[in-house]
């Protein structure tokens, strides 16, 4: 997780998604910082994607959930 505002945040600088988006499994909100795995769309090759699903966050030195 690499920026988070009101309104959206960022995975990587570049994968965009509503901040109404939650993610499946997590020990609290999302926090700079957050691995997650996710799931991403594009409707057309030029277009950027849009995370459209959250399955997971938790911080970097966590070790409860496997990959």
């Amino acid at each position: 997780m690499t920026q988070l505002n009101d309104q959206y945040g960022l995975i990587d600088g570049e994968l965009y998604f509503l901040r109404s988006l939650k993610p499946k499994v997590s020990r609290g909100p999302l926090r700079l910082g957050d691995c997650v795995k996710y799931r991403a769309q594009r409707q057309h090759e030029n277009q950027q994607w849009t995370v459209i699903e959250i399955l997971w966050a938790r911080t970097d030195d966590e070790n409860w959930i496997e990959n």
